[in-house]
C-alpha cells in the first residue's frame, strides 16, 4: 500500500509503485491525504494519449529510450501537462 501526504501529479506514486513492482512486490492500493481534482485518474485517457501523440509523438522513442516506456506509462495528469507544453 502506498501512502503520501500529498498527490498533485502522481510522480511519487507511479515512481514508488514502480520500484516495487522491479523489486517483485505488488502494489495493492494507493491513499494520498490531499489531492487535485485533475489527479484521481492514474492511467492517461485515450483522448489525452492522442492529443500527446498529435503534439509531441516525434519524440515518443526518445521517451522509451530515456525512461524504459513509451507514453502510455504517464498518468492523465502528465500527459496533460506534456501534451500542452
Amino acid at each position: 500500500m502506498l501512502l503520501d501526504d500529498s498527490l498533485t501529479q502522481g510522480g511519487t506514486f507511479a515512481a514508488l509503485a514502480s520500484h516495487i513492482e522491479a523489486g517483485g512486490g505488488r502494489v495493492v492500493g494507493a491513499v494520498a491525504l490531499t489531492e487535485k481534482q485533475y489527479t484521481a485518474k492514474f492511467s492517461p485517457s485515450p483522448e489525452t494519449l492522442q492529443a500527446l501523440r498529435e503534439k509531441h509523438g516525434d519524440i515518443e522513442s526518445d521517451f522509451l529510450a530515456a525512461t524504459g516506456h513509451d507514453f502510455d506509462a504517464l498518468i492523465e495528469s502528465e500527459t496533460r501537462y506534456i501534451s500542452n507544453f
